[in-house]
């Protein structure tokens, strides 16, 4: 869009007896948009966040301006994310807005003309899982005109994604190497000594770091077994080790059956209750 100037350019000639003698030419003047103004957003940067599993219509909302005129001030947004991780989990949605449905307290970027303007939000494509995702995912937004050479503006997004206690406590139990069939486990008595390492109890919880999971015994197996956390630096796993241990010696006469039970992980503050049974101990004689 090109502003036109007009006017009229009149001569006199004062010289003669009983007039002057005159002339007049209309002249336009038009002035054609340079694309010297890129888009500009309305902040700096965006910051969100979002609990995992839920869904809200829009994380955030933005607006660009562009103080040039026609093609020179179509605005584009789009997401920039290299990784392309971004593009999967978001999109951007954008409209131009009319003067007259700026609201009063819109800043305008020039004083005279008004710029060109789209409004927007960012919205989730679809929910997301923060055991499968970073805690934070950064990406920019970008705002391009039509104009020629094109001009662009860009901004940091980050987007902080709150983990929620929503995964059960994987436990499994290992004795000599191999998993427990049912989680049952046979000892004899008078050759299992007190202090006696009779099982493994592997745990992981994928809401949880290893160093944040904790586990307890509980049953009437407590009396008897005692469990204790394996803390070996040069150890790695992506699961927390236990050992079940006995602390009283083992007379089939007086109990012939023991179950351990309640073990709970925990996130933080959040308990995660287990009903799953650690050890059915069977005194053999």
């Amino acid at each position: 869009m090109d502003e036109v100037y007009g006017f009229v350019l009149r001569a006199l000639d004062p010289r003669g007896d009983t007039e002057w003698k005159s002339s007049s030419t209309t002249v336009f003047i038009r002035i054609t948009d340079v694309n010297d103004n890129p888009p500009k957003f309305d902040r700096q940067s965006y910051e969100a966040s979002v609990r995992e599993n839920d869904y809200p219509p829009k994380l955030f909302e933005f607006s660009v301006q562009d103080s040039d005129f026609g093609d020179n001030a179509k605005i584009q947004v789009t997401l920039q994310d290299p990784s392309g991780l971004a593009n999967r989990l978001f999109s951007v949605v954008f409209q131009p807005v009319t003067p007259g449905h700026r609201p009063r307290n819109e800043v305008m970027l020039h004083s005279t003309t008004p710029p060109s303007m789209v409004r927007g939000h960012v919205q989730l494509l679809h929910k997301l899982d923060a055991e499968q995702l970073p805690k934070q995912i950064n990406f920019h937004l970008v705002a391009t005109d039509s104009g020629s050479p094109q001009l662009s503006s860009k901004v940091a997004v980050k987007i902080n994604l709150i983990n929620v206690n929503d995964a059960a406590p994987i436990i499994t139990f290992v004795n000599e190497g191999k998993k427990l069939a049912e989680s049952r486990l046979d000892l004899t008595e008078n050759v299992t000594p007190v202090n006696a390492i009779v099982a493994q109890i592997h745990v992981m919880d994928r809401d949880s770091p290893l160093d944040q999971i904790t586990c307890q015994l509980g049953g009437e197996g407590a009396s008897a077994f005692q469990l204790d956390p394996v803390n070996d630096p040069q150890f790695v796993a992506s699961f927390k080790t236990y050992v079940l241990r006995t602390k009283t010696e083992l007379d089939r006469e007086q109990k012939a059956m023991f179950w351990v039970s309640s073990i709970r992980t925990s996130l933080c503050s959040s308990l995660l209750n287990s009903p799953l049974v650690v050890d059915n101990a069977r005194i053999k004689k």
